[in-house]
């Protein structure tokens, strides 16, 4: 079974983390402080778990361009 919910709390940011560093090994991921920061009310932070295994997380925000901006990152 798959649940998705919203990464809220300091154990759901880290675990958002880790899931981009594991998927994206090269790029920089950031800290639970700075997801923190970056905080707003029409930014969405997902977490997905398949079996009570996380699987995957995902980003929704607006763009630059003030159009929207989605980045879903699933583990192998």
């Amino acid at each position: 079974m798959i649940a998705i919910r919203v990464a809220e709390g300091d154990a759901d940011l880290a675990a958002w983390i880790e899931v981009r560093r594991r998927v994206h090994p090269d790029e920089p991921a950031g800290s639970v402080e700075r997801l923190r920061e970056l905080a707003s009310p029409v930014r969405l932070l997902l977490l997905a778990e398949m079996d009570g295994r996380l699987a995957a997380q995902g980003l929704a925000d607006r763009s630059d361009t003030g159009s929207g901006f989605v980045a879903p990152r699933v583990l192998p």
